[in-house]
């Protein structure tokens, strides 16, 4: 958790605070059945077997009530996609954003202790039962509009024969300017720590000189 804290602040230009949660699969699957259940419109067919997770997806494409388990079904679905796990990506954002408005749209959840009892048995967390029911308090006062989901705008490369996805800075700073910047001046790239690819080489985001050295050098691993 340290290191994640700390390589999101790279990638925001700041250090995060101190509270996070893990979500199990298994908790994703009984909260949406807590609430439930989804009605979905899923975007394409999804069938494939995952055999080394003994993992079945079945799903036609349409509208449709999902339970929990066909919920992790849709956002587990990626063989599919023109775009791999870039497709999975919106798809998962736009499940979650109709989770959040059936939510809304009650404007209360029923089921409010058992949701609880979900979150503190199979959500890792250092926040507190007082903390996680103020926080769907405030999340019930919002409108569906207020929220917004945003993809890390990047490029595929190749360096040394391994692939690599660097951040498109341009793209990526208004981003954390317009949705995750918590303070009164404008961030920019040189307050951040990435790689960006420019002209066939690699830089810091702030404009310095990288290189390669300290890539893998695929072929030569492979071979």
């Amino acid at each position: 958790i340290a290191s994640l804290r700390r390589e999101v602040g790279h990638l925001v230009g700041y250090n995060i605070d101190e509270n996070y949660a893990i979500v199990d699969m298994e908790a994703f699957v009984k909260i949406v059945d807590c609430i439930g259940g989804v009605d979905y419109d899923v975007p394409i067919d999804m069938h494939e077997y995952i055999p080394d997770q003994d993992f079945l997806i079945d799903l036609n494409q349409g509208y449709q009530h999902l339970d929990g388990e066909k919920a992790l079904q849709l956002v587990r679905f990626r063989s599919g996609y023109l775009n791999a796990d870039l497709g999975r990506i919106n798809t998962q954002q736009d499940f979650l954003l109709s989770v959040a408005k059936q939510m809304l749209r009650l404007k209360n959840i029923p089921n409010l202790p058992q949701l609880l009892n979900i979150v503190e048995e199979y959500v890792e967390t250092n926040l507190s039962a007082a903390n996680i029911a103020f926080l769907i308090e405030e999340f019930l006062k919002i409108d569906s509009e207020d929220i917004h989901f945003y993809t890390l705008p990047g490029e595929g490369q190749m360096v040394k024969g391994g692939a690599y996805y660097f951040i498109l800075s341009d793209q990526w700073v208004p981003i954390v300017n317009q949705g995750f910047n918590p303070f009164n001046v404008e961030l920019s790239a040189a307050n951040m720590n990435y790689l960006v690819y420019q002209n066939g080489d690699v830089y810091t985001s702030a404009g310095a000189y990288y290189g390669t050295d300290s890539f893998l050098d695929y072929n030569a691993y492979i071979s």
